[in-house]
Parts: structure tokens; C-alpha cells; sequence
């Protein structure tokens, strides 16, 4: 027999925290289940912010005469008002400025338990 004095570096020892950690790495379930936690967490806190009364505005200016009116128009969330009127049978051009202006507070004050989860 020949004997070497060379020296074999031994494996290096896995710990348990490092054994867990590599689980969690690479094991795929528990990432996804992982992500379904984050993502519960984010509906939860939308639910919260949803909580609060919120505003919503517009704004119309306009020029024109019953028979139709031009201007720009704003509305915030899906508030818009067309304020013209019935079509007339012939062409009118006394025109006048206009203005319509919104404001709307929604608070929805039964979520049905949605903040408590």
C-alpha cells in the first residue's frame, strides 16, 4: 500500500438554517404560496385605501348656441354633462359662454367585510 500525505478536503458542512434556505429557494410550491401571501396582503391593503370617501370633479366651458356647443370638456372618473339642447329647425347664431362645473363625493360605507379580513 502507498500512502500519500496528500490532504482530501473534506464537504463542508450544511447547517439547518442553510438546508432551509435552500428549500425555500428552489422549491417552486413554496414560492408560489409565497407570492399568494404577498399578493393577499396588497388586496387587503386596497381594500383599505378603497375604505375612504373619494372625490371626483369636472369642468365643461363652453361657446355655442342650443343648437350644439363647443368647448373643452374634463371629467374626472366618468362624470361628463353634455348640456345641449334639441336640435333646431333652422340655424341659430346667437351664441353664448357657458360653464358647468362637478363635484361628486362617493363613499361606499358597506364593503361587506372586506377591511376586517
Amino acid at each position: 500500500l502507498c500512502f500519500s500525505s496528500a490532504c482530501v478536503p473534506a464537504q463542508s458542512v450544511l447547517t439547518l438554517k442553510a438546508a432551509l434556505g435552500n428549500g425555500l429557494e428552489n422549491y417552486e410550491t413554496i414560492k408560489a404560496r409565497n407570492n399568494y401571501l404577498k399578493a393577499a396582503e396588497k388586496n387587503l391593503a386596497l381594500s383599505r385605501r378603497e375604505y375612504v370617501p373619494n372625490l371626483t370633479v369636472s369642468a365643461q366651458q363652453d361657446y355655442g348656441t342650443v343648437n350644439g356647443q363647443n368647448g373643452p370638456l374634463y371629467g374626472f372618473n366618468g362624470l361628463g354633462v353634455a348640456s345641449s339642447g334639441l336640435p333646431l329647425p333652422n340655424q341659430n347664431w346667437n351664441a353664448g359662454f357657458g360653464a358647468l362645473y362637478l363635484a361628486n363625493i362617493n363613499w361606499e360605507f358597506f364593503n361587506f367585510g372586506r377591511t376586517a379580513e
